[in-house]
């Protein structure tokens, strides 16, 4: 038994999946399952119980899933002191960012989030810089995991748990973005009517301000018809064509939605504010992500 098998299996047992464990640990899916069961045959115990759609614990395994915490945490913490007293991350240069997609959408955010990450790279000699897509829903568990340093991530300062250090990267907005023949006021009527009259497009698989969106659709006291679609230019052309309305962060519509014929509607609502933030675990002493920032503000 290592640790990398306990890493494995407490990935799978927090998801209760597989595919999502495998996103987080960067493996394959044969790779997790062949550690895993070559832990519970080492163990002489069954500690997941697999089916074609599911991922159980059993007893056994959710007793042993506390204790492989505690020895995954007393690891972090033995690796953490040796760095205290003889290694120095600012000599080694290691940074390893996740990134949730929708998060770095943001052409003036890209730019200077890159801007910062290569004068660190070139100027202060940060050279083994790393990063990883993050999947919104498993963003606190990457970090309290210590995958990564820090995350990106899209949400409300309400959403971002207390245990996180967090850092404003660039304030946006949710809006309504639609096709009409004739100019529409940017009113919150003209929002209404559009909300009660057209179909709302959101793609399938980019979860990341459901919730908020939802909540801003109850502040306003309307309950329009939603369509999910594939991600991909399905949306573009069914927005640009006039059939409906599409709702994008306002940092990245224009990325998504090039036709400068459509209209750019506002909720002007709390809940349609979101954030770009920088998270981190508070016991993280990287002094990389100190520098980060203060090399993005330099530039942003």
């Amino acid at each position: 038994m290592d640790l990398r098998q306990l890493q494995y299996f407490v990935a799978v047992a927090e998801t209760l999946s597989f595919t999502r464990a495998s996103e987080i640990l960067y493996v394959s899916q044969p790779t997790l399952s062949n550690q895993i069961s070559e832990l519970e045959r080492e163990l002489g115990a069954e500690l997941l119980i697999r089916t074609k759609r599911s991922v159980m614990l059993t007893p056994v395994g959710a007793a042993f899933l506390k204790d492989a915490r505690e020895l995954l945490r007393r690891s972090d913490c033995l690796v953490r002191s040796v760095k205290d007293g003889i290694w120095s991350p600012m000599e080694t240069g290691h940074l390893h960012i996740g990134y949730e997609p929708a998060a770095v959408e943001s052409p003036r955010l890209f730019t200077a989030i890159t801007k910062a990450l290569r004068t660190m790279r070139f100027e202060h000699s940060a050279s083994d810089i790393f990063f990883h897509a993050v999947h919104p829903e498993m963003t606190g568990q990457v970090l309290r995991r210590s995958f990564v340093d820090l995350v990106l991530s899209m949400k409300k300062e309400s959403e971002i748990p207390d245990n996180h250090n967090h850092f404003l990267l660039e304030e946006q907005e949710l809006l309504l973005i639609t096709y009409h023949p004739t100019p529409i006021p940017d009113t919150k009527e003209a929002v209404l009517e559009i909300l009660s009259r057209r179909e709302i497009f959101l793609e399938d698989k980019a979860m990341w301000g459901l919730t908020d969106i939802m909540q801003t659709f109850s502040d306003l006291g309307v309950t329009p018809k939603i369509r999910f679609v594939e991600k991909g230019r399905s949306i573009d052309f069914l927005v640009c064509s006039g059939e409906g309305a599409i709702l994008l962060p306002s940092g990245s519509y224009k990325s998504h939605i090039p036709s400068e014929d459509l209209q750019i509607l506002h909720f002007d609502t709390q809940e349609s504010k979101l954030g770009v933030w920088a998270l981190w675990d508070p016991e993280n002493i990287n002094p990389l992500i100190q520098l980060f920032f203060n090399l993005f503000k330099e530039v942003y």
